[in-house]
């Protein structure tokens, strides 16, 4: 059995996702190939080479390549986006059936129906990127389990479009319920909404890592720094 290992402690963040599993792939810029070449209009991903703390990675990041309006889009609007990309029908399910658990969580933190949800262009395609990226690459892999570990979110508080918010935001907590989560000393969101629903809907068990013999480890680098390497690393076996 094709086991995938996923190493939660610094939190979980699209982007990050991104880089680790795509580090597992002999060859890169298959993902790329497709990703780019998806449809997602303005938005271009890449990954480079990165470290934090001696730990040396892959950073994913999506360049804008025109401005965007500052317009907003609900689910509805998002959904028929990822119906028209050029992916394979599974990865435009699983990254809708992502979606709608982030609009779900949102709705139920801010007391909306999913439906009145409204996410900001920028944000939202860099989401819609993550999402399908994380999906791709799960596809990819070939993974029969995955294995996360106990998901840290951080400490503080963040800023979001309503104000400042407690970590865990009100949408990632939701989307945590039943997950085994933690806080830190370090600052800051360290699990996105995007990161969580991710996990939430991809993993099949939580704990330490299981009995495996590894064939290929990846390490996804955050943008942020902190005393310890911000990684999220991962594991094939």
């Amino acid at each position: 059995m094709k086991i995938l290992y996923l190493q939660c402690n610094m939190g979980a963040a699209g982007d990050m996702l991104t880089a680790s599993l795509a580090s597992l792939l002999p060859d890169p810029n298959v993902y790329l190939d497709t990703i780019n070449g998806m449809g997602l209009e303005g938005v271009k991903t890449t990954l480079v080479r990165s470290a934090s703390k001696g730990m040396a990675g892959h950073h994913a990041a999506e360049d804008h390549l025109h401005h965007h309006h500052h317009s907003h889009s609900s689910l509805a609007d998002v959904l028929s986006i990822i119906d028209k990309l050029r992916v394979p029908e599974d990865v435009r399910k699983d990254a809708a059936a992502v979606y709608q658990r982030i609009a779900e969580a949102e709705a139920a933190a801010h007391g909306a129906a999913p439906g009145e949800i409204h996410f900001h262009e920028v944000g939202m395609k860099d989401a819609i990127s993550d999402i399908v990226s994380v999906c791709l690459l799960i596809r990819m892999l070939g993974a029969e389990k995955i294995v996360c570990s106990p998901v840290c979110v951080g400490s503080g508080l963040t800023y979001t479009s309503h104000g400042f918010l407690p970590i865990p935001t009100p949408a990632t907590a939701k989307l945590l319920e039943g997950i085994p989560s933690y806080g830190s000393k370090f600052p800051g969101e360290l699990c996105t909404p995007t990161g969580a629903a991710l996990i939430a809907y991809f993993a099949d068990e939580f704990g330490a890592m299981p009995a495996m013999t590894p064939i290929a480890s990846g390490c996804g680098i955050g943008a942020k720094e902190f005393s310890e390497p911000n990684c999220l690393r991962s594991v094939l076996g």
